[in-house]
């Protein structure tokens, strides 16, 4: 514990109201590496959980990503004889899709279970079949759809049929109840870890007679995904989990099966400009010339990089490193920020799958930024929107001060 700490412990009059003395306590401090608390950090959980149960420690979804890579559920199930897993992966990036198949084992086919989805025919659609009829096991079944960054994917339920079971799951202080305990069908969508996805629903029963066993009012998007409507999802990254678990009974082995057909569909700009994070990869692409083209004195914009011009003055070479270094701190900031909001902060419910309002002034800020002064406060603002009520905000908000406080400096070294 830091020493400063403990002599204001001390020192602190018994009478003193204004400062809290149970923040000074020992074990809390260690706890925190010295800091006191305060702030809307929570654990890391799945959005909307209410036990105290962490996602590492949940059963659903069996396995969190659609490649071994990630998270090898075949290994999980491996060393269980009542368990059977099968995990399916799309993606457009080759080397992604090489991974998954270094990963998975020999006998399963890689190239079903890991596909290359074309860069320029990204339009595609497939249909997952689920079969949980396998007596004696329980089986999982995870589909992980990565679509490039201006698509979306929607999702058709054409049909399933898993038996629901209501159980009791007690917890300090609170009771929890399950009401697809023989397993269900989840959906997420979002990047990053699956705690850092925003978890749409979870569904069992049967299409006549389904049972919701959860539904994320905070998402904006499509809900219902058991009447066989056509759902979109304002995301291009998407994982369908699909399971029976260890509850599952022999009576209920007839009920264990689902078919979900899905597509990628290319959305107008006003749909896509409203998510999290097509909104940052624009601003990072405006960020990247407008930066550039404000200090045409040390780069050329070309192609959308930022290529240094030679020089052999040591002014203008110490100058240089200075921009590129907050410069790529920036993107750095845009890529990291929004992800980090849904994990740390929550921001009530504001994830990088939710949908800004329509008429959101950021979106409009967006359009009308013209100079790197504007950017930043763009930034600022939607962190501010991603953030509200979490310290982190304070972090990355100064973070932005100092881009600008040093983009400023070489600004006026500019004229």
């Amino acid at each position: 514990m830091k020493l400063s700490t403990l002599l204001l412990s001390a020192l602190a009059p018994a009478g003193d109201a204004k400062r809290d003395q149970s923040l000074l306590t020992k074990n809390l401090l260690m706890r925190q590496n010295g800091y006191t608390t305060g702030g809307n950090l929570k654990p890391k959980r799945l959005e909307e959980e209410i036990t105290n149960i962490r996602e590492q420690s949940r059963m659903y979804p069996f396995c969190s990503a659609g490649t071994p890579k990630v998270d090898n559920c075949y290994k999980k199930c491996k060393g269980a004889s009542n368990c059977q897993a099968e995990l399916v992966y799309y993606s457009p990036d080759q080397q992604d899709v090489f991974d998954c198949r270094k990963s998975t084992p020999k006998h399963i086919p890689k190239a079903d279970a890991c596909v290359k989805l074309a860069n320029k025919n990204a339009l595609v659609n497939g249909q997952i079949e689920f079969n949980g009829e396998v007596e004696g096991f329980h089986v999982h079944k995870t589909v992980e759809i990565n679509a490039p960054s201006d698509m979306f994917i929607q999702l058709t339920v054409e049909d399933f049929d898993i038996g629901a079971k209501e159980l009791d799951f007690k917890t300090p202080g609170m009771g929890h109840k399950e009401k697809c305990g023989y397993g269900g069908i989840f959906v997420f969508s979002g990047h990053g870890a699956i705690n850092q996805m925003v978890r749409i629903t979870e569904f069992c029963g049967s299409k006549a007679a389904p049972v919701i066993d959860y539904v994320n009012e905070k998402y904006g998007g499509e809900k219902n995904f058991t009447d066989g409507r056509t759902a979109q999802i304002q995301s291009s990254r998407v994982i369908i989990a699909i399971m029976t678990n260890e509850h599952f009974s022999p009576e209920t082995v007839g009920a264990a099966t689902a078919t979900i057909k899905w597509d990628i569909v290319s959305p107008p700009e006003s749909e896509l400009i409203r998510g999290i994070e097509y909104l940052t990869d624009a601003i990072g692409a405006n960020w990247k010339r407008i930066a550039c083209e404000e200090a045409s004195d040390l780069v050329n914009y070309e192609e959308g990089m930022c290529l240094q011009k030679h020089s052999d003055d040591n002014k203008l070479r110490r100058k240089y490193r200075k921009f590129s270094r907050y410069y790529q701190k920036t993107m750095q900031i845009l890529d990291k920020a929004p992800k980090m909001a849904h994990l740390k902060c929550y921001a009530n419910g504001q994830g990088p799958a939710v949908l800004l309002p329509k008429d959101s002034q950021l979106i409009t800020d967006f359009y009308a930024a013209e100079s790197t002064s504007e950017l930043i406060t763009l930034v600022q603002n939607l962190l501010a929107y991603l953030m509200r009520d979490c310290k982190l905000q304070v972090f990355w908000n100064d973070k932005m001060e100092h881009v600008r406080k040093i983009f400023n400096q070489v600004n006026k070294m500019s004229t």
